[in-house]
């Protein structure tokens, strides 16, 4: 069967509204720049970020985790957090909701995405409630899990186009693979960073392969064939990427890999993606690798040979095989939260919002 791809449809392309000032402002941060970051690494350094990349988990990188080292570390963790003088999201999280918030396998959790260094884990779980009630405001931030009822009722087409993915695959090194690319509807930048965040917790806290992702983190594929018109100036661009790392900082995950696949009729997307480099951590951005080739079937075959992630796994909108109904899973998804929180309720009471983001997805 002959797979309609991202570089085969018209729908995708790029309108280039915003391309004047991109092709004309100079990036703060470019490529090259992040070549020079690389070269001017310890040379250990420059090998972690090689077997990230390529997926080469070495038996060092990861704690093993006896139960004595989970309670010690977890007992410095919480004398850590204490110790933090400005954490006010996280104690009105403690007060609504301190069953969640003292869960140890929720908190084992950022310990493992910071390779047990217990005062970081501290720093990144009262960071995680900042940015969750920046995100998603005082009346949902504090609610147990992932659910798709947290998200705002404006979030709703960007989660039926689905312009950032988890569909359930894996890389031979256990890392969870997220899809993500944006297209013209899927919303604004703050859309698009409750959408990202739904799809990276569902994949931390997922009941069969979360413990994996915890510890093994996350590898991203994006197609840089983007639509600017979801974002109205460079700014907004930028602080869509800014968003991205605030993420980053906050949930307990590791970006270990961010594939861009970059067909070579699409080159002028390079400076869009460099406008927003400077918006990056240093290290996720030495963690980005451009895959300039002529086809989908090239960027597959590039992932397969050189980075242990096979064909299985990619989306067919980049030319895998991995044929998965988003849609029917969104639509299993938000059934099951409305269960869980509202109970056995007719589709008739539902809020008409939720409703119509139903008879969508069927």
């Amino acid at each position: 069967q002959q797979h309609q791809t991202m570089a085969s449809q018209e729908k995708y392309l790029p309108p280039f509204s915003n391309l004047p000032r991109l092709l004309s402002e100079q990036p703060e941060v470019t490529f090259e720049d992040v070549k020079n970051e690389y070269d001017a690494m310890p040379t250990e350094d420059r090998r972690k970020v090689l077997r990230e990349r390529y997926g080469l988990q070495l038996q060092e990188d990861d704690a093993i985790e006896s139960p004595e080292l989970v309670e010690a570390a977890l007992s410095q963790m919480m004398s850590a957090i204490d110790l933090i003088e400005e954490k006010e999201a996280y104690e009105t999280a403690l007060f609504v909701n301190p069953d969640h918030v003292q869960d140890p396998d929720f908190k084992l959790a950022f310990l493992r995405a910071e390779s047990f260094r217990a005062e970081n884990a501290a720093q990144r779980y009262v960071t995680y409630w900042e940015v969750k009630v920046a995100l998603f405001g005082i009346d949902r931030a504090f609610n147990s899990g992932v659910s798709t009822l947290d998200l705002l009722e404006e979030d709703y087409p960007a989660l039926v186009k689905g312009g950032a993915q988890w569909q359930l695959s894996r890389d031979e090194a256990g890392r969870a693979i997220i899809f993500r690319y944006m297209k013209y509807g899927v919303g604004n930048a703050d859309n698009m960073m409750r959408l990202n965040w739904f799809v990276l917790h569902s994949a931390i806290l997922d009941p069969e392969f979360g413990v994996g992702v915890q510890k093994n983190g996350v590898v991203v594929l994006a197609a840089a064939g983007m639509d600017f018109r979801s974002f109205p100036s460079l700014e907004s661009m930028q602080s869509y990427s800014k968003g991205l790392s605030q993420l980053e900082k906050a949930l307990p995950i590791r970006t270990k890999c961010l594939h861009v696949f970059l067909p070579t009729s699409r080159v002028v997307c390079v400076r869009f993606l460099e406008q927003q480099l400077s918006s990056l951590t240093k290290k996720l951005r030495q963690r980005i690798v451009l895959h300039t080739v002529d086809s989908p079937e090239s960027f597959v075959q590039s992932l397969e040979e050189n980075y242990r992630i096979h064909r299985d796994a990619v989306p067919v909108e980049l030319g895998g095989d991995l044929n998965f109904n988003y849609k029917h899973y969104i639509y299993d998804k938000v059934i099951d939260d409305v269960m869980a929180r509202m109970g056995n309720v007719s589709v008739d009471s539902l809020p008409e919002k939720l409703k119509e983001l139903l008879i969508t997805l069927m």
